[in-house]
């Protein structure tokens, strides 16, 4: 894993913005060590920012500091994963039901623009542009919400989100990840509230529940 020096105006933010990717990207492993020097070292910074960065991850889930080890990458486990989706679950059902007496037919087009976008990026097995993708197509539910409280919600587990997205999709192929998709679109499309909440509900419990059993079989997964 090669990190590229920074400029000193946003140094904090840079760090962080460079960490974060590496670790949705997979360039810097579950589990794996963080150490301030190395770090600022690689990057040319001082070890100010790091440690910042480093506090920033950690708010933002994606690291856990050990008292007295040391700060790691976070390792997805199956009790976090229970929790993470259990709370999504909730989050995201309250988002469709605040969001659907906004959804304008332009809102359903984008929608299912980003499905579209989903799918064809599964047939190239373009697993970072599939996951950019669904990620848009949940955060446009928390958006049209307008609650700004959800929003900031969403915010706070979505770099999560995202890791675990990357193991589940892995897990269960993109072209199944994208078909669970169709029954919230086929709500979404004949405007029928409870049917979405519902599709909406299962297709994020189901994620969960594969994704817990997955890495109970296999925590290196």
């Amino acid at each position: 894993m090669t990190l590229q020096p920074v400029g000193a105006q946003t140094r904090m933010a840079a760090v962080a913005e460079q960490l974060r990717q590496a670790i949705l990207d997979g360039g810097l492993t579950p589990g794996e060590a963080l150490v301030e020097t190395r770090l600022a070292e690689q990057m040319g910074v001082s070890r100010a920012p790091v440690r910042e960065a480093l506090r920033q991850l950690a708010e933002e889930g994606l690291v856990v500091n050990i008292p007295y080890k040391g700060t790691y990458v976070i390792e997805l486990d199956p009790q976090r994963i229970a929790e993470l989706y259990s709370l999504r679950t909730v989050l995201e059902e309250f988002a469709v039901r605040q969001a659907f007496p906004h959804l304008t037919a332009t809102d359903i087009e984008r929608l299912t623009g980003y499905v579209t976008t989903m799918r064809a990026a599964a047939d190239r097995d373009d697993l970072a542009e599939t996951v950019r993708a669904h990620l848009q197509f949940h955060d446009e539910f928390y958006r049209l919400a307008r609650h700004e409280v959800l929003y900031n919600m969403w915010r706070a587990v979505s770099h999560q989100t995202q890791l675990s997205i990357n193991a589940s999709f892995v897990a269960k192929g993109l072209h199944q990840a994208v078909d669970s998709h169709d029954e919230i679109l086929r709500a979404l499309h004949e405007r029928n509230l409870e049917e979405l909440a519902t599709a909406m509900r299962n297709h994020i419990a189901e994620a969960g529940t594969q994704l817990a059993r997955m890495l109970a079989r296999d925590p290196q997964a």
